[in-house]
């Protein structure tokens, strides 16, 4: 399993914006900062717009920043922004998938059900806030 490219750059981008505070922060300064076209950048904006992490603002000092506080948006928030619910196998995100009809009585279902909702779990813990301090600590001692 791999996170693609796009939800890669949106957590960079996401935490590019957290470390920001209430900053509006340009397209270009997000695009210079992470290595990203601004054609790549738009198509991560608009999901992370999508999903309410992310506010648009018009105009010459327009730009964008996060929708809620950065203690209030987690790693799962941007992935699954991105790349749709967690889903590590087919039979978890639909019953009916399973080619034995034994979801439900099934010991790999049951075993991935319970790696499926740790994960979920972690990611939900790890917020943008923590990120931005872990990142401010790291660049702080260069």
């Amino acid at each position: 399993m791999q996170f693609n490219a796009t939800t890669d750059y949106a957590f960079r981008v996401a935490l590019h914006l957290a470390c920001a505070g209430d900053r509006i922060v340009s397209r270009r300064e997000i695009s210079e900062s992470n290595n990203v076209t601004t054609m790549f950048l738009q198509k991560i904006m608009a999901s992370l717009m999508e999903a309410g992490l992310v506010t648009s603002y018009r105009g010459a000092n327009g730009g964008f920043r996060l929708s809620r506080p950065a203690d209030e948006i987690t790693l799962l928030d941007v992935l699954e922004a991105m790349e749709g619910k967690v889903v590590l196998n087919r039979c978890l995100g639909d019953y009916g998938a399973c080619s034995r009809s034994a979801a439900p009585r099934c010991s790999v279902h049951r075993s991935l059900t319970k790696v499926q909702e740790a994960f979920c779990a972690e990611m939900s813990q790890i917020t943008l806030a923590r990120l931005a301090e872990d990142e401010m600590a790291l660049h702080h001692h260069e």
